[in-house]
């Protein structure tokens, strides 16, 4: 290895660090256990988790102003803290005095709007004892740029003081290795082992030619020569006899039959037949602490406040399928016709219908899921089985009827028949169906509109991405004018 200064050798976690080659050996108080040299070597510095002995400690600590809680949920202090990857340590201090006898406030740590840690409560019997209080947490975050904050989360009546000298203490640290001390000087290792034998040498020139030997004896007889080119054809032959008549071939798909009404209008039908194999995507959960701003213990609505990820879910996510909320007694509870009361400090205020009514405790968080996703997927379009005779043009569409027959990779098959009535836009969708094997059957829709009466979406009511396998045959029906009088 290139020679160092021993001075410049760092001991980190119990292991003597040689920063011109990152190599580590171990070592045992102020001795070395072993020599530096390659037989010998202990880890590298990436072994280590990618720690350097040189790094500085990564912190943020903001000393807040003194602070009056008149509401809730109101912040209290923030900061702003750029991490590596490790994870990051918040802890809040402070003290907080009540203005009226006998009330409580609640705190708790937030990153961005989402709730980390437990939530404490502090409250005092008689008017401007001053409280302290602590909360601490380990966030275990990837690299990028994080906000912490302290939130009051609740409160009875009554304001509070928070800092009657000096305000909240707020800081952010990010565990990871940073420099110590230089440690002293270790003793001269040992000399190493003896080196391995050098690589064997390069192959030496060529010698000189030497001398011509004698004439050899005569060789034996050489084989003989290839065969001469083939000579001109022959006259051709009598003609043979006919041979058996061949298979009779695929028969071409039928016309379009058209014909003409007796006021000179013209109206048709078209047949076409088909394979398709379609997957419809699969929904997805999205779960997360909401916090309850009451309203449910005593009727038929609650109020909750949301985070960025379920407001924008709930404001424009297609097929939205199943809101559920886990109670106060642990159950899962469904919650029907969101609707939103706009954006409030700390998050978005949404109010759900709920029957009967379920259990919440205000100022409480709770698990909120949301169930969305799984779109309808096209797999009969008119448009795609028309031709090209101007009497058959989609405008002209009337209607249509259409066999199945589907196989369901999770549950088994289907047969029905599908009938589609259109009358200036005015369309209407009916079907028969019957199915052999499991339950899940009855989740295919196969006859979804989607908005256009020449097209036929799947639709799995279940959420699930499953291959659906069809085969089909159609009649369409097209006319040129309408047929009321």
């Amino acid at each position: 290895m290139a020679s160092n200064s021993s001075s410049e050798y760092k001991v980190v976690a119990d292991k003597l660090v040689s920063p011109d080659e990152d190599i580590i050996v171990q070592v045992s108080g102020a001795m070395y256990k072993d020599s530096i040299e390659e037989p010998n070597r202990y880890a590298t510095m990436s072994d280590l988790g990618g720690m350097t002995a040189g790094s500085t400690l990564n912190y943020v600590q903001v000393e807040s102003a003194q602070v009056n809680v008149t509401t809730s949920p109101q912040e209290i202090v923030a900061l702003t803290i750029t991490t590596s990857g490790s994870p990051v340590q918040i802890s809040l201090t402070g003290e907080g005095a009540n203005a009226s006898a006998g009330s409580w406030v609640k705190l708790a740590l937030y990153r961005g709007n989402t709730l980390i840690g437990q939530t404490i409560q502090i409250e005092s019997s008689a008017i401007s004892e001053n409280v302290p209080y602590a909360l601490n947490f380990i966030d275990d975050v990837a690299e990028g740029t994080y906000v912490y904050s302290a939130r009051i989360v609740g409160k009875s009546s009554g304001n509070w003081q928070f800092g009657e000298v000096s305000g909240p203490v707020l800081n952010a640290v990010e565990l990871t290795g940073f420099k110590g001390d230089t440690g002293a000087t270790g003793p001269t290792g040992p000399t190493g082992p003896a080196g391995t034998n050098g690589a064997a040498g390069a192959t030496g020139p060529t010698g000189a030619t030497g001398a011509a030997g004698s004439n050899g004896a005569t060789g034996p007889t050489g084989a003989a020569g290839a065969t001469g080119a083939t000579g001109p054809t022959g006259a051709t032959g009598p003609t043979g006899a006919t041979g058996p008549a061949g298979a009779d071939g695929v028969s071409g798909e039928a016309a379009p039959k058209t014909y003409t009404a007796d006021n000179n209008e013209r109206y048709g039908t078209y047949q076409a037949n088909g394979f398709v194999q379609v997957t419809p995507s699969a929904s997805q959960n999205s779960t997360a602490q909401v916090y309850s701003l009451g309203g449910a213990s005593n009727d038929t609505s609650t109020t909750l406040l949301l985070g960025e990820e379920q407001n924008t879910l709930l404001s424009g996510s297609p097929h939205l399928r199943r809101i559920t909320i886990e109670d106060a007694n642990g159950n899962d509870r469904i919650l029907r016709y969101p609707y939103t009361q706009g954006a409030t400090e700390g998050g978005y205020i949404w109010v759900f219908e709920c029957d009967p009514i379920l259990s919440l405790n205000d100022a409480s968080n709770y698990p909120l899921s949301i169930t969305h996703g799984g779109a309808p997927v096209l797999w009969w379009d008119a448009d795609d089985n028309n031709n090209t005779n101007e009497d058959f043009s989609n405008g002209n569409f009337r209607g249509a009827k259409i066999e199945y027959h589907a196989y369901i990779s999770d549950a088994g098959t289907m047969i029905g028949t599908i009938y589609i009535a259109n009358d200036s836009g005015d369309y209407n969708v009916t079907h028969i169906e019957t199915s052999s094997g499991g339950s899940d059957t009855g989740t295919a829709v196969f006859w979804n509109r989607s908005g256009n009466e020449r097209e036929l979406y799947l639709y799995r009511t279940d959420g699930e991405a499953q291959l659906h396998k069809i085969q089909w045959t159609a009649q369409m029906y097209y006319a040129t004018e309408f047929y009321d009088d």
